[in-house]
């Protein structure tokens, strides 16, 4: 007998084991024609770049948005809840106890700092053991920040392990790509050039090569989707699937936007991508949706005849599968408008 689904509650098993062998691996959930309807579109607050530089959200479903030393938090109706402008900001990073935690630099050394639930700093520490001004990686899992960075954009470039009192636990010098780097319980998985890297968290030191780009172009984003699986794009819009069990890449047939790529997963282990065209008359932005067999359940317009400035959007997905985009949209005044757009799976009924 085989077993296509195991579900616990309402939610598919992904893996089952006996005596440490895996015996069960999930298909997924079933595939179903689908495609999206905007829910509405809200205008947060003036900011003054082009770029949404990160966009996370936390167990609440409340959303956060990184945008040129400018931080927002709404919730999954759009409501803005608070703004700041920290200078010198570079990341976010969110716990599994909804703790928010930021990465700031000046000219010459990185902090970690919390923020309390209105945004303000609290707990600021230096980590003043070495020189690093620019950050291009920062997560926190269980204990721990890891942390990639550089001074100067210079060519010594190193990660970093530090506890959440400040203390610097290990520093190696590896020089991972600018935001590829994500964790299960045991390792870390980042962009090396055009390698998928694969580090023991146990010794940051140890780390082996899992797959190469079959473009051999760098390694744009990384995520893992739970089903023994990475998600990796490279810097020129192609995305892959890496099977870590039969160390296989297969490629999507569509592109991401390579400006500013963002990919995201539903509760489903659905993967939502952008893409970016021309219709003649002006620019076309779509999203794209791919069930977990890799499957397309659709690829629609989401804005058209835009600015360019929409194409440098981050996408979000929350808890309840309902899909944000957000960007900053160019003002008449050559400033920008941080706009958030939420969008529904709409199920296709058969006649």
């Amino acid at each position: 007998m085989t077993l296509s689904n195991i579900f616990f509650g309402k939610k598919v098993v992904q893996q089952a084991y006996l005596n440490n062998a895996l015996i069960y691996q999930s298909k997924g959930w079933e595939t179903l024609p689908s495609t999206c309807s905007e829910v509405w579109t809200k205008e947060l607050g003036i900011v003054n770049t082009d770029t949404v530089n990160q966009c996370l959200t936390d167990s609440n479903n409340n959303i956060y948005v990184l945008t040129h030393y400018k931080i927002f938090k709404l919730n999954s109706e759009g409501t803005l809840i608070w703004s700041k402008t920290i200078a010198d900001i570079q990341r976010i990073a969110i716990d599994t106890n909804n703790d928010v935690y930021i990465a700031l630099a000046d000219t010459d050394y990185s902090y970690i700092s919390k923020l309390d639930n209105n945004g303000n700093i609290e707990n600021k520490f230096k980590l003043d053991e070495y020189l690093c001004n620019v950050i291009t990686n920062f997560i926190v899992d269980g204990n721990y920040f890891y942390l990639s960075g550089n001074y100067n954009n210079d060519t010594n470039r190193w990660s970093y392990e530090i506890d959440k009192q400040g203390k610097l636990i290990k520093r190696i010098d590896l020089n991972l790509d600018r935001s590829t780097l994500v964790a299960n319980d045991s390792f870390l998985y980042a962009g090396l050039g055009n390698q998928l890297i694969k580090i023991d968290k146990s010794n940051i030191s140890n780390y082996t090569t899992v797959c190469t780009t079959p473009s051999s172009y760098t390694v744009g984003n990384v995520f893992l989707d739970g089903l023994g699986n990475a998600i990796v794009t490279d810097i020129y819009g192609a995305v892959y699937k890496y099977n870590f069990e039969n160390k296989v890449s297969t490629e999507y047939s569509r592109r991401i936007v390579d400006s500013n790529p963002t990919i995201a997963l539903d509760y489903q282990k659905n993967l939502y991508f952008i893409s970016d065209e021309s219709n003649g008359a002006g620019n076309i932005l779509g999203l794209i949706k791919y069930s977990s067999d890799g499957t397309l359940i659709f690829d629609t317009q989401i804005l058209t005849n835009q600015n360019k400035s929409m194409f440098h959007g981050k996408l979000d997905v929350d808890n309840n599968g309902n899909i944000y985009y957000l960007y900053n949209k160019y003002n008449s005044d050559l400033n920008y408008s941080l706009i958030v757009k939420k969008l529904i799976n709409i199920e296709e009924k058969g006649n």
